[in-house]
């Protein structure tokens, strides 16, 4: 039902990473550079059917260790295993990432801790989400084993590049961090990065003066099949010689 409706449509199977059994198919479909996965699970009284967009990049481009050994790919998923400590790998996939423009971030009201076996990394940019799951392999030697996960996000907050502490959150969309950057520069990013991102300002409400700043927008979260219209507020605040970016959602009254 679905397959060849991806095709009428211009989409491309990869007939080399499916998989089906009794109970459950998997398939991938490309078009333009961007993978969508569809998977079907027979649960007895009824079918699942789900499909996730995964965006536009090729996980091989993705930064391994120069002793990476490969254990499999999927377009929606890369792993390999080093011999490295968990914590170096975190180190080196922080660093090289953050090379590459992926801001890390940690979600609202949470705590990480440092563990030796296993470490869990999130990133965003450009509207994806990374995750990035390494830890100790018990049954490839006790290696490291290091799961590269991305999918597409349902809105695109943009990212000052200098971002510190950043925290972020999908539902509703929220993102805070620090930065040295002083609030006129900050001010100009966002009103240019939001409006090539589709949202429109409302000059009326906004509020600028040299200690703090308050922005809002209007825009679409799109969703599998519709959409729904969100105000979002930008604010900007110095805090100890920083500039604190808060970016949440409002209601639209």
């Amino acid at each position: 039902m679905y397959q060849p409706t991806f095709i009428e449509y211009g989409w491309q199977n990869d007939a080399d990473n499916e998989y089906t059994d009794e109970t459950t198919a998997n398939r991938y479909f490309s078009k333009d550079g961007f993978v969508v996965s569809m998977s079907v699970s027979n649960l007895g009284e009824g079918t699942i059917v789900t499909f996730i967009n995964h965006g536009n990049v090729d996980l091989r481009t993705l930064p391994q260790t120069t002793d990476a050994q490969s254990l499999y790919q999927f377009p929606n998923t890369l792993v390999y295993v080093s011999p490295s400590t968990v914590n170096d790998v975190a180190d080196f996939t922080r660093q090289e990432l953050a090379a590459q423009g992926w801001h890390e971030y940690t979600m609202p009201d949470t705590a990480t801790a440092n563990n030796a076996d296993s470490q869990s990394l999130m990133f965003i940019q450009n509207g994806l989400e990374l995750s990035a799951f390494i830890s100790v392999a018990p049954d490839q030697g006790d290696k490291t084993a290091v799961q590269y996960n991305i999918t597409l996000l349902p809105l695109d907050l943009p990212v000052y590049d200098e971002a510190l502490g950043l925290e972020f959150g999908q539902n509703p969309p929220y993102l805070v961090y620090k930065t040295a950057t002083d609030i006129d520069t900050l001010t100009d990013f966002y009103l240019t990065e939001m409006s090539t991102l589709g949202w429109t300002e409302m000059p009326e409400t906004a509020s600028i003066t040299p200690q703090q700043a308050a922005l809002f927008f209007v825009g679409q979260q799109f969703y599998a099949n519709d959409s729904e219209e969100l105000t979002v507020k930008l604010e900007l605040a110095l805090v100890d010689g920083q500039t604190k970016v808060t970016l949440h959602q409002v209601d639209a009254d």
